[in-house]
């Protein structure tokens, strides 16, 4: 298992939540970027007890099947 996968496991124990999503060939959203990637955000959001969602404000749009 990589770093990123590891990373989700100790934040979907501590938090619980979905794991941030890679959308091909796009990546992940900008603000994970911003944040340094999947790593550091997991870790934020385990220190703050929230997921990542709420983290960088994300709402998908209903209407929008991936």
């Amino acid at each position: 298992m990589d770093e990123a996968g590891k990373a989700y496991l100790e934040y979907n124990n501590a938090v619980g939540g979905e794991p941030i999503s890679f959308v091909i060939p796009f990546g992940y959203l900008d603000r994970v970027e911003e944040h340094g990637g999947v790593i550091p955000v997991y870790k934020d959001c385990i220190e703050r007890g929230i997921t990542w969602e709420e983290f960088l404000k994300y709402h998908p749009d209903k209407h929008c099947v991936i």
